[in-house]
């Protein structure tokens, strides 16, 4: 009886069946993946500041008495720091492959004299720059404005100083790799730097200083220094939120295709129990526990669960990497997979369909064998059953017998009731 009912539903509801399992797949694949990328992003984020000796704080002067205050300010206190030039460019002066470029943030030129590490696409750091070399950040390789490439021709054009650059790639800029930073920088040789780094040229010092002290933010502020941009460890960080922010939005799409799921689950299963009560009385009626009946139907959704909450966490492995392989072009990663995240969020997915599940068929419990047997209704009538009444005539019973048999005959009930008192 087990099996044959379990056929009949699986057969007979087969659309459904088939559009829960796939809600089950997507949920699995979106948990597993988002979660997986969401913690790997947010430690990658850790280990590549760590690899590129990130500073504790940075921020950016144009004006030398700042600098020379800044630097008396951090001998006083002890404090390591790097100061680098950046050159700034007019977006306008750069041409791509002999276009316009169209870009509308600070564009700087520097050599690779920068307190940080910067590394290549491999993941290298990069040491040497030959002349008429220029690498440029991976956002701006990728954009689709310009035409960037490697092997690509930039022409920049400048005070009077004019030089062609090929690209030889892109960096993993820690400092200026995120589009929120709002200052792009080109990395060339000190050959090519010098050129355009003039009297007449518009340069900018980018200040990094490495403090653990609690007060350095106050100390720097009572010097009152005019900084184009000034942030701590944490606001980096942060210039990095957008690359976490798809991680969270997949993870808020896998719950709620969670719930469609759980709302599909929940018709299913009070349409089933419906269709099938003279089953479940019969069962009843025999001596089968309401937990056994429960367990029938849960097996369904069980073995459902599990092909989804499979099929899910094989594909949310391919789906994780293609999602983080955006990342993976900014940032260095750990390079530790973490499929054990990816077993535990799809069978949370499942866990919940199956939890669900059991929790929709409490109904069972409150219906008797006759009330399944009837299909779910008592026999008992909320409407008058008959044209004549006893209680207000004075004619023998023998008229109203008749008027009780004609009127269930009519409704087609076998058992006439006579009880019209």
């Amino acid at each position: 009886m087990y099996l044959t009912i379990l056929k009949k539903d699986i057969t007979r509801k087969k659309t459904m069946n088939i559009i829960l399992l796939i809600f089950v797949t997507l949920a699995a694949t979106f948990i597993a993946s988002s979660a997986n990328n969401l913690y790997t992003v947010s430690n990658a984020l850790d280990h590549f500041f760590a690899k590129a000796d990130m500073p504790d704080y940075w921020f950016a002067v144009s004006n030398t008495p700042d600098i020379e205050a800044f630097e008396a300010f951090a001998k006083e206190n002890n404090y390591r720091y790097h100061i680098s030039r950046l050159i700034q460019i007019e977006p306008k002066n750069i041409l791509i492959d002999g276009e316009k470029f169209e870009y509308y943030n600070t564009v700087t030129l520097s050599s690779l004299d920068s307190g940080i590490k910067i590394f290549d696409k491999d993941n290298e750091e990069l040491t040497d720059i030959e002349d008429g070399g220029i690498y440029v950040p991976y956002v701006i390789l990728q954009s689709q404005e310009n035409n960037f490439r490697e092997g690509g021709k930039i022409s920049i054009k400048q005070d009077g100083v004019e030089k062609e650059f090929t690209i030889k790639g892109y960096t993993k800029d820690a400092l200026f790799g995120s589009a929120m930073v709002g200052m792009t920088r080109f990395l060339i040789s000190e050959n090519d730097a010098a050129l355009f780094d003039h009297e007449q040229a518009a340069v900018c010092s980018s200040v990094e200083v490495y403090t653990k002290d609690a007060g350095y933010p106050d100390k720097f502020h009572s010097l009152g220094t005019n900084s184009l941009m000034a942030v701590d460890r944490s606001m980096m960080e942060m210039m990095y939120f957008m690359d976490m922010l798809m991680a969270a939005i997949l993870l808020v799409v896998s719950v709620c295709l969670i719930l469609i799921s759980m709302v599909i689950l929940r018709f299913i299963i009070h349409f089933t129990i419906t269709e099938e009560y003279r089953e479940i009385g019969v069962m009843k009626a025999i001596g089968i526990k309401n937990s056994g009946i429960r367990g029938l139907y849960i097996m369904k959704y069980l073995m459902i669960a599990v092909i989804g909450t499979t099929a899910g966490l094989l594909l949310s492995i391919p789906f994780g990497k293609l999602m983080l392989r955006e990342v993976s072009e900014k940032i260095i990663l750990a390079g530790e997979d973490h499929i054990l995240l990816n077993v535990g969020a799809a069978l949370f997915a499942g866990a919940v369909v199956v939890l669900f599940s059991y929790y929709c068929t409490r109904k069972i419990r409150r219906f008797s064998p006759i009330d399944a047997i009837h299909s779910g209704e008592t026999g008992e009538r909320f409407r008058k059953k008959g044209f004549l009444r006893l209680g207000r005539s004075s004619l023998p019973p023998v008229p109203f017998i008749l008027d009780s048999r004609r009127t269930h005959n009519e409704v087609g009930t076998s058992t006439p009731r006579v009880s019209y008192i």
